[in-house]
């Protein structure tokens, strides 16, 4: 896990309150994953989940569905007299408000199934003590909570890589690559590094070309993109964790030979410069707009 490891310490996930629904007769829940990626899970009863022009999903008692990078999508009732069925819904955020590549390169869904009709275990031991964070507020509680989500959407993504076969699955298949995982851990490792394609093809044991088409296809860009775009997240980061780093120190742990080349690369993918992005993270919540990093 050490490449995932890395990006999870940087993009860490934002406590967001819980939704709790509870549908009978011919309800309809339609929602989108414009910011973040959304989680829903099936407390009680069992319902049909529609992605796009997709076959439903049957989804019952104690199933937790991870979706990301779909416009639209909707939760139904197998019919009307189906009963009752409860929810708990949310959403896996970044504390930085800006949508790294991360959600981006998930796959569109990740089905976590029940076991003999209950949630497995580490998805009850989870929403069991974010629950009892959020109910009891003691100190602290919001930090608690934030670690319970880190562990929650850690344990989604093992779910999904031990249900598939090595390189599928996009991004999250390409961490577990014997060769292109090689890569994504030399580059969440040593960011500062004057990687070249060179030398990720000789770590990578393909010739130039050949890890180029395997690693855009797996990873959906082309690696030199992808390392930059991990640059620029951990210097979003370091900007919002640390108000006395400079921008001089910054460039120099990412590798840039000038805060004016490392401020260029910043703008170029989040559209502001590394300054205004730091005082927009002194703004509360309803004053930061979400940034998209685009490249």
């Amino acid at each position: 896990m050490d490449a995932l490891k890395y990006v999870l310490h940087a993009v860490r996930i934002k406590p967001q309150p819980f939704e709790y629904g509870e549908m009978t007769g011919n309800w309809q829940l339609s929602r989108n994953t414009t910011r973040g990626t959304t989680f829903h899970f099936v407390e009680q009863g069992t319902c049909l989940l529609q992605l796009d022009d997709n076959e439903p999903i049957l989804l019952a008692t104690g199933d937790l569905v991870v979706i990301s990078n779909t416009k639209h999508y909707q939760l139904l009732p197998i019919n009307p007299t189906s009963g009752t069925t409860m929810f708990v819904h949310g959403e896996f955020r970044a504390e930085q408000n800006i949508v790294y590549p991360i959600f981006s390169l998930l796959p569109t869904l990740i089905h976590v199934p029940n076991q003999d009709g209950q949630p497995i275990l580490w998805l009850s031991m989870a929403f069991r003590g974010i629950n009892s964070e959020s109910e009891g507020k003691r100190p602290g509680y919001e930090a608690v909570i934030s670690r319970l989500m880190d562990v929650l959407f850690i344990m989604v993504m093992r779910s999904w890589i031990d249900q598939h076969q090595t390189g599928e699955g996009g991004w999250l298949g390409a961490l577990y690559d014997p060769n292109i995982g090689k890569v994504l851990h030399a580059i969440h490792g040593r960011p500062d590094y004057h990687w070249t394609l060179e030398r990720l093809a000789q770590i990578a044991m393909m010739s130039r070309s050949t890890f180029v088409e395997r690693f855009t296809s797996m990873v959906s860009e082309p690696p030199m993109k992808y390392l930059t775009r991990w640059r620029v997240q951990l210097a979003t980061t370091w900007l919002g964790d640390d108000d006395t780093i400079t921008l001089e120190q910054i460039a120099h742990r990412l590798g840039y030979s000038s805060s004016f080349a490392f401020s260029k690369t910043f703008k170029r993918f989040i559209g502001v410069s590394p300054n205004h992005f730091r005082q927009m993270g002194k703004l509360d919540d309803s004053g930061v707009s979400a940034l998209t990093v685009t490249g």
